[in-house]
């Protein structure tokens, strides 16, 4: 196979993709194709309105969930990471519950490389997948325990690709009209660049607490979680949702990063409607550079 070197790699991925100086491995797939979670700020932790995406959050809040089985579908659209689909499933056998869930994605750019003979290479449009199992399971009525595990993969052009594990440990605790939510997420390999660098996942530690609570045909819940990475990163976020007669939800939050290693700031609006088990989700983000603009839409089924 003819040997190339990719050389306008590091100009393309330094804005918007994982390889940047200071920035972790695999920061696109860290997105989650929930839309309710972005419409909140992003909240994963303690906030779901879909158990299908459990893979993205926290598992331990499955078992918990008064919802049998769920299965999600959903289209995702960034200025920088270009379209994502994200499928996810999950199901209740008592105290045990499990899911599954994935995502494929094509950026928008694409990028030209250069043979050793100094002529041009292929052409070729960078692409992500992840694939990941989660599990949750009641030791009572109020506590659970749950842990995830996803395969990562990056490939930057036919000959340039990075894959690797990423596995999350979580618990959450159900008091009434609410629920909190502790973890440690983003463990796993490290990626070595075409020069030799080497890049670790956004490991860290996030703890967060939702109330939720019906006034008559009104439910309103509000949403907050913390997150300290490892390394450089700190991240806070605050979501609300508004729901009439289970049928009609307005949402919106914010997201505050700060860190090369936190995701950056955005505040994030939605909208959701729900008939029997078929619900239909909205997202759009807005303020920040990287993630302004990204829009993602969802339809799913529970039963």
């Amino acid at each position: 196979m003819k040997k190339s070197i990719v050389i306008s790699i590091v100009a393309l991925i330094a804005p918007c993709f994982s390889l940047s100086a200071q920035s972790p491995a695999f920061d696109d797939l860290r997105l989650t194709g929930d839309p309710v979670a972005y419409s909140m700020g992003g909240a994963t932790l303690s906030a779901r309105n879909s158990s299908a995406w459990t893979t993205d959050g926290n598992a331990a809040l499955l078992p918990l969930s008064s919802i049998t089985g769920d299965a999600s579908l959903a289209y995702q659209n960034t200025n920088a990471y270009g379209s994502i689909v994200n499928l996810g499933v999950s199901y209740k056998f008592g105290r045990l519950a499990l899911a599954a869930g994935g995502s494929y994605g094509n950026y928008k750019e694409r990028i030209t490389s250069y043979t050793t003979s100094g002529g041009l290479g292929d052409s070729f449009r960078p692409n992500n997948m992840k694939f990941g199992l989660g599990a949750g399971y009641a030791l009572s009525k109020s506590f659970s325990v749950g842990a995830t595990c996803q395969y990562l993969s990056d490939k930057y052009a036919s000959d340039v690709s990075y894959n690797g594990i990423s596995a999350a440990v979580y618990a959450a605790l159900k008091l009434g009209d609410f629920k909190l939510g502790a973890g440690v997420k983003n463990l796993g390999s490290q990626i070595e660049d075409i020069s030799g660098e080497k890049y670790s996942q956004a490991s860290a530690v996030n703890v967060g607490g939702l109330w939720s609570h019906d006034f008559g045909k009104h439910n309103l819940t509000a949403d907050v979680e913390m997150e300290k990475c490892f390394k450089d990163g700190i991240a806070s976020l605050a979501g609300v949702c508004y729901t009439y007669d289970g049928i009609l939800s307005l949402r919106g939050g914010y997201h505050f990063g700060d860190g090369s290693y936190a995701q950056p700031s955005f505040a994030s609006i939605g909208a959701g409607l729900a008939i029997g088990g078929l619900y239909i989700d909205f997202a759009y983000l807005l303020a920040n550079d990287t993630l302004k603009g990204t829009t993602l839409v969802g339809i799913g089924l529970k039963f």
